[in-house]
């Protein structure tokens, strides 16, 4: 008959952990109201801030793209949108949320992308001018179609 073998006890592979103590932090002081009341109020600041909000460079504007909307990220490349990427992220030229590692600002599902002032406000006015013509002409424009295809239209006298 085979002798059967006892389990040896195990010995602990590691040490007990060592208390952490905190080396970088400020020393804990006690607030006085006063100092509590101004701690708040910073605090309410910043917790009233739009998570997606921008402060950028002189000279440029910042524009949240969908990350994975390749067709958005292609026009917004076309007009001359680069993306937001920081040279060295320890001292940000851009104040927004989401700086990765990479040096780019990533928030859910979209991006930090740059575009030169002056462009973007080229784009803005042709957008308004755009809109503006949609407005003025459209009753021009839906009497004209109407005609090409044969299709009576009434205008009504105005009241």
């Amino acid at each position: 008959m085979p002798e059967q073998v006892k389990p040896q006890p195990q010995q602990p592979t590691s040490l007990p952990p060592e208390p952490v103590v905190v080396a970088s932090a400020p020393p804990a002081v006690k607030l006085t109201p006063e100092g509590r009341k101004q701690r708040f109020a910073e605090l309410r600041k910043r917790m009233g801030r739009s998570q997606i909000a921008v402060v950028p460079p002189a000279g440029k504007i910042g524009y949240w793209a969908p990350l994975n909307d390749s067709r958005e990220m292609g026009r917004l490349d076309w007009l001359g949108c680069k993306v937001v990427h920081e040279s060295d992220p320890k001292r940000p030229l851009w104040r927004a949320n989401g700086l990765k590692a990479d040096g780019t600002y990533v928030i859910g599902d979209v991006i930090l992308m740059e575009c030169d002032e002056e462009t973007w406000g080229m784009l803005q006015e042709e957008y308004l001018n755009v809109h503006e013509a949609m407005m003025t002409n459209t009753k021009a424009t839906f009497i004209q179609d109407a005609a090409q295809v044969g299709v009576p239209a009434f205008e009504t006298a105005k009241k």
